[in-house]
């Protein structure tokens, strides 16, 4: 391995010098994984990492070059206070410029991630992998990783979707228009429906984990200011348009969209769910039609729209496949023991 230096940052207050290099680096990694992405702008991505949600605790690497004008490998480290949910686990994330490739750099900074998991008693570690990049899986296959959920990125091109099925979609409203109001939410959440939205956010949770070991995440006002706070920073617009029903006045449904200023081609669609007890009556394709249908009349630059989705999460995949989404991307996450892990990197 190469003589390197691996040094910790604090992604919350960096120095410009090392946000523009690692901004660099990262939008590399963008570009092998999917060549159709453009770069982020460093004054957006500087945005994000200013803004991280204070309830995540973050650690970061990197790795310069030789003359210290490069980064070519980062990782990061994720994972809540151990007092919070899933203490007994780490998300990271490593990469490497493909000319360092299979040097041990990516050993030597999951060596930081582990001593990381190690002092704050974490037994488990997850990552992930993209298609477009297949030495990120080799890598983690060689450690003993195992495949814990398979998901995908789905892509709908504006120009091939089915206009008449939007329209029939949109026709549910007459349907169930007496029970239930839809309306949309442009930025910010309004204050007063700040609880009903964190209450509604927990059928996230009902969302496929595969057999990633972990447990629901719960989302309180404050986490949804936090994350409202990254989400929205760098120009980021989000529509989120939600469903309520009349006689209770409770939030049901919900579905939410983000356009960036640097990419005003893509729209990407963020978390969409239903509470339990009210579906069967169409208000996931209600909102879906009438989000596309307002995209259509209101951001004519836009041509795709992209969605993640597990590859079990059957209905959620119904909806979208019908309406045009075709896979683009395949991505895989990969969980670890920390013992079993130890001695592949000792």
């Amino acid at each position: 391995m190469p003589t390197i230096t691996i040094e910790p940052i604090d992604i919350r207050q960096a120095d410009e010098t090392t946000y523009a290099a690692l901004n660099d680096h990262r939008n590399r990694f963008r570009q092998e994984r999917d060549a159709q992405l453009p770069p982020i702008p460093l004054a957006e991505a500087i945005g994000d990492w200013h803004n991280t949600p204070a309830f995540v605790l973050m650690n970061h690497w990197v790795v310069w070059d030789s003359e210290h004008k490069t980064i070519a490998a980062a990782a990061d480290a994720m994972r809540f206070p151990a007092n919070a949910e899933n203490p007994h686990l780490l998300q990271f994330m490593i990469t490497v410029d493909p000319p360092y490739r299979r040097q041990g750099i990516g050993t030597a900074l999951l060596r930081h991630i582990v001593a990381l998991a190690q002092a704050e008693n974490r037994s488990l570690l997850v990552s992930g992998s993209f298609s477009g990049i297949p030495a990120a899986a080799s890598f983690l296959y060689r450690l003993g990783a195992k495949p814990a959920l398979e998901t995908t990125i789905n892509q709908l091109d504006l120009d091939h979707l089915d206009k008449s099925l939007v329209q029939k979609w949109q026709a549910i409203g007459e349907k169930v228009g007496q029970r239930y109001d839809l309306s949309f939410w442009d930025g910010r959440y309004p204050e007063e429906d700040l609880n009903g939205l964190a209450h509604l956010y927990e059928v996230m949770n009902q969302a496929p984990r595969g057999a990633i070991e972990s447990e629901d995440i719960h989302i309180t006002p404050e986490r949804l200011r936090q994350i409202e706070a990254t989400e929205l920073s760098g120009g980021t617009e989000r529509w989120t348009v939600y469903v309520r029903e009349r006689q209770t006045g409770e939030l049901v449904g919900f579905s939410e969209t983000f356009w960036r200023p640097f990419n005003p081609t893509m729209l990407l669609q963020g978390n969409s769910g239903v509470q339990p007890a009210h579906r069967g009556q169409g208000l996931g394709k209600w909102m879906k039609a009438m989000m596309l249908a307002r995209v259509m009349r209101e951001r004519p630059q836009v041509n795709y729209v992209r969605t993640g989705n597990a590859n079990t999460n059957a209905p959620m995949l119904a909806i979208n496949h019908a309406l045009g989404f075709r896979p683009h991307l395949s991505q895989t996450v990969w969980q670890m023991d920390l013992a079993k892990l130890i001695p592949q990197i000792s």
